[in-house]
């Protein structure tokens, strides 16, 4: 890759934690002297063109609030990172890169950094856009394989300001081929970013100059099988009383798909997703402890756990009582509130989460006949 400002020659594979997942690497630490020489000022430099890029490419544009540096294992904005890796962190607008992964893929590339970064600003903008929001309705493999194309639109707009050199790309495409989903892993799993050949697929379609963020897009995908409504859809369970806490239909609110999850120390606990009327997706969940006082130190462990790792702000707090003895308390209702909103509750044993967009997930906790 042609200098840009005090941009050096290292790579990296492609990795995301809310996002592009690695695989393998080393976790070991990597003492300074045996960095790539300049690496930090290529990385530098690779930050400000792709920022410049997308401040006159997207209207209203924000750029991230910080990029970091860091060494895994490390605790970052959007909790713990146990091993080399780099992600986009929504909660707070910042990316972050771990210098040993940079380093140890070296050999790859010296475009490889440059297309990890600018995947992660692939996320920044799809944030920015709306794609990141429950409400968009997207599978984790949808916003991925978007991600890529956008990194392909970066480096097709290099590629016409002459800072790539030829086979660049090439380099983008070898970091993909090799941080491809397993083959056994299913494409609609909750993790999946994309076999290496869907992600090379969509990186290409970027660097053709076509755009990411039109419906052409979407109908692309599908050609190549990635289509939500060829999706596995769980039936509802039958029986049990967390079947009634979480309906078929609760007010405006349509259930679009059920599923047990094992949950530590409970004794049954469900996941569904439903759509509004409108078009509004929300996601909830209800959790059976043994006793309500297990219940309830699930919720305040939960709390904890959500502000730290979503830089979520808690907004209302009221405390339930028995409908006959007033006097009685049988639970707590929490609402939080950050690019989401969450309503976090316990009614005597039963845990239960909705998380959506503002003001409607309160709408269809209340619906629920818990």
């Amino acid at each position: 890759m042609r200098r840009l400002g005090v941009w050096r020659h290292t790579a990296v594979v492609v990795a995301m934690l809310a996002g592009l997942a690695h695989r393998g690497g080393s976790s070991a630490q990597i003492a300074p002297s045996l960095l790539p020489p300049n690496l930090l000022s290529f990385v530098d430099g690779a930050r400000r063109d792709i920022n410049a890029y997308w401040t006159r490419t997207l209207p209203n544009y924000r750029p991230p609030a910080e990029v970091v540096r860091f060494q895994a294992p490390a605790m970052t904005d959007c909790g713990a990172v146990q091993h080399p890796n780099a992600f986009y962190c929504p909660a707070t607008n910042k990316i972050y890169w771990d210098v040993t992964m940079f380093a140890s893929q070296y050999r790859l590339g010296d475009f490889a950094p440059v297309f990890i970064l600018a995947h992660e600003w692939g996320h920044l903008v799809q944030r920015q856009l709306g794609y990141l929001d429950t409400s968009a309705g997207l599978l984790t493999i949808q916003q991925e394989l978007q991600a890529d194309c956008l990194a392909g639109s970066y480096a097709f707009d290099a590629a016409q300001r002459k800072v790539l050199d030829p086979g660049d790309d090439d380099e983008a495409i070898l970091s993909l081929r090799r941080a491809g989903d397993d083959l056994d892993s299913p494409w609609f799993d909750q993790q999946a970013h994309g076999s290496a050949g869907l992600r090379i697929d969509a990186f290409t379609y970027g660097f053709e100059g076509r755009a990411c963020t039109n419906d052409a897009f979407w109908a692309f995908l599908r050609q190549r099988g990635v289509d939500p409504a060829r999706a596995p859809q769980s039936s509802a369970p039958n029986s049990g009383r967390l079947e009634t806490l979480l309906p078929r239909a609760a007010g405006r609110f349509l259930m679009l798909e059920v599923k047990r999850v094992q949950v530590q120390g409970a004794v049954d606990a469900l996941k569904a997703r439903y759509r509004s009327v409108d078009g509004m997706y929300l996601e909830a969940a209800a959790v059976a402890f043994p006793s309500m006082a297990v219940a309830r130190s699930a919720v305040d462990a939960e709390i904890k756990e959500m502000i730290a790792k979503a830089a979520l702000k808690e907004i209302r707090r009221t405390i339930l009582v028995d409908e006959k003895d007033k006097t009685r308390e049988v639970g707590v209702e929490i609402v939080l509130q950050g690019q989401l909103e969450y309503v976090v509750w316990s009614n005597r044993h039963v845990l239960g989460i909705v998380e959506g967009p503002f003001n409607v997930s309160h709408e269809l906790y209340t619906a629920l006949p818990f």
